[in-house]
């Protein structure tokens, strides 16, 4: 009398005796090669400009353009400041940021395109602590 189908031990399916067990396959693939591992992508220098989307917005003094295609000396310094302001039409206090000079903290007159870590000693007047 044969067995009923829920007794019988699952073979996976289409797996034959003839054929190879996926398990051998993934064993002899996962040997280690002796080829090295590759190395890590570079950092990106401090020279770099990089998208302002991703600038940190802790107070750190960084160069900014408006204008990506501006040389370099172009470059201002600036700071990402955060304050709350009353909105009259909504009668309540928000938080706006926006990008200032570091020594004035007066916003800055254009939306900065791209910006890189800026060195804070040329900047007279910064107390750096």
């Amino acid at each position: 009398m044969p067995r009923p189908r829920r007794e019988l031990p699952f073979q996976g399916p289409g797996l034959d005796e003839r054929e190879e067990a996926p398990e051998a396959e993934l064993a002899a693939a996962s040997e280690p090669d002796d080829a090295p591992e590759p190395e890590p992508p570079e950092e990106f220098s401090p020279e770099t400009f990089l998208l302002i989307c991703d600038a940190p917005r802790d107070g750190t003094v960084l160069q900014v353009k408006t204008d990506p295609d501006d040389p370099d000396d172009r470059a201002i310094f600036a700071i990402w400041r955060s304050t709350t302001m009353f909105d009259r039409e909504m009668r309540r206090w928000k938080r706006v940021g926006y990008w200032a000079d570091p020594i004035t903290k007066r916003q800055l007159d254009g939306e900065p395109i791209v910006f890189r870590l800026a060195s804070v000693a040329p900047i007279q007047g910064v107390m750096v602590g």
